[in-house]
């Protein structure tokens, strides 16, 4: 028994983390009355996959689908199929998810000449599923988690594909998790095709033209298979390239990256003997993703959500130079991974995210439903993350603020404007000529009209 824990010593230390990283996630999940952020978003789509087997909102599937299925799967061994079983649901596949993300870490640890037991990769380990980048994608950003463990598969995958003299099986895996990738997150996906273009080009140089092509046209198939409304905000992300400057936020973190890939680039050169070539490509390619996913060339909103994933190539660099880092660069490297990994923690557990509603108001939702007029063209507006429990609990359409227009008017016979008025640390909105955030409570019409209220709303009705 000793040798065989001597043996498995740095695959059981990971079960222990997985284990520990599963109870931290599972805590932020249930620590609050509702789920937290946009959390509703979920489970109403899951719940409108179970009643209509379609999605409420357009968006990529396979996260939803795949929690429809865990409840169908438990209401045939005799679970009751109620709303309070979805968010279980919803909640603990949210929890699973990053956990998950240490089989391929593990994979490509065994790949990168790391099979020695080391209490620093384990560390490195630690840094992936249990620092600000994971923990934050909690409830509100499920599909970034699920997204980035598939993400991760791909990569192992087709690290072993190009360090098995090019084996089809390890290719088609690859593929295979980059197609689920896609199906499950816009974001890591595009993340995932500028990794693969920038791989390609320092691997085959002008010979990569045509995988690039067919690679650029597939991935543009399957956005626009998945959800069209992705396709054309790809299409904006130069609009703002001109006409809006960096923020400082944008220009520190560029800082920041921009300094770990000198260092890495610095190891490179000084240890690039170390490395076979196809290992080279593969650093060569982190290291390019440090500098090109913040450099501030595109709309800031997509900087910010791509400049969340560099903690991959950050990880995985460091599993390909544990086996080279001097003691003292070690010894830095240790440092500064515990503070973040132990401030992340406490963060998240003790801190925690917001709560875009509270309980006792989403119980108090049920109070305006008399106020509806019984139709199927009813809408109301809200302000953004609340429209889902709206709907969750109302069983109606809903929309915001910036898309209230002459088209939805239109579509429907019957428009409510609804606005919390407890419970949230409300300010009054600037006038509506000048920019609004779609965080904010809606501006009702002077036209509108007050057909109901309760403790923590009022709902209008303006047609």
């Amino acid at each position: 028994m000793q040798d065989f824990f001597i043996k498995h010593k740095i695959a059981l230390l990971f079960w222990i983390l997985a284990i520990i990283t599963f109870c931290a996630r599972i805590y932020i999940n249930f620590s609050g009355e509702l789920l937290i952020g946009n959390g509703g978003y979920y489970p109403l789509q899951v719940r409108t996959i179970l009643e209509r087997g379609e999605l409420a909102f357009p968006d990529m599937p396979l996260l939803f689908y795949l929690n429809a299925g865990i409840v169908k799967t438990l209401s045939f061994f005799g679970a009751n199929v109620t709303d309070i079983l979805i968010i279980h649901v919803v909640q603990i596949v949210d929890s699973i998810s990053i956990p998950l993300l240490l089989i391929p870490i593990y994979q490509i640890l065994k790949l990168t000449k790391n099979n020695q037991f080391s209490l620093f990769t384990i560390l490195v380990a630690a840094y992936s599923v249990l620092s600000f980048y994971t923990l934050t994608l909690t409830t509100t950003s499920q599909k970034n988690s699920l997204g980035i463990t598939l993400l991760l598969f791909s990569f192992c995958w087709l690290i072993k594909h190009i360090k098995t003299a090019g084996d089809k099986k390890h290719l088609i895996l690859s593929l295979l998790f980059l197609l689920l990738t896609g199906l499950t997150h816009f974001g890591t996906f595009i993340f995932a095709i500028i990794a693969g273009v920038v791989y390609l080009g320092f691997r085959y140089k002008y010979k990569a033209v045509i995988p690039l092509f067919i690679m650029v046209i597939s991935s543009l198939f399957i956005i626009y298979w998945s959800d069209p409304t992705r396709l054309y905000r790809l299409t904006t992300i130069f609009d703002e390239l001109l006409t809006t400057p960096p923020r400082p936020p944008q220009l520190i973190l560029l800082i920041i990256y921009s300094t770990m890939a000198m260092i890495a680039y610095k190891g490179f050169k000084k240890y690039r003997d170390h490395f076979d070539a196809t290992s080279q490509s593969i650093i060569k390619t982190l290291i390019a993703l440090l500098v090109i996913i913040p450099l501030p060339i595109i709309n800031p909103q997509f900087t910010d959500r791509l400049s969340m994933y560099l903690f991959i190539p950050q990880v995985l660099l460091l599993l390909f130079f544990t086996p080279l880092l001097q003691p003292l660069a070690k010894k830095i490297f240790t440092g500064m991974m515990s503070f973040v990994i132990v401030v992340s923690l406490l963060f998240g557990i003790l801190i925690g995210s917001p709560q875009s509603l509270s309980k006792a108001a989403l119980l108090d939702l049920k109070n305006l439903e008399t106020g509806l007029s019984a139709t199927d063209k009813t809408v109301i507006i809200t302000r953004h993350n609340l429209e889902f429990w709206v709907a969750w609990t109302m069983k109606v359409d809903v929309s915001q603020e910036s898309k209230f227009d002459s088209i939805l008017e239109r579509e429907y016979d019957h428009i409510f404007v609804l606005n919390q008025t407890k419970g949230l640390d409300k300010k009054e909105g600037p006038p509506r000529d000048q920019e609004r955030n779609h965080f904010d409570e809606p501006i009702v019409p002077s036209s509108a009209i007050l057909v109901d209220s309760s403790e923590y709303f009022k709902l209008y009705q303006f047609k």
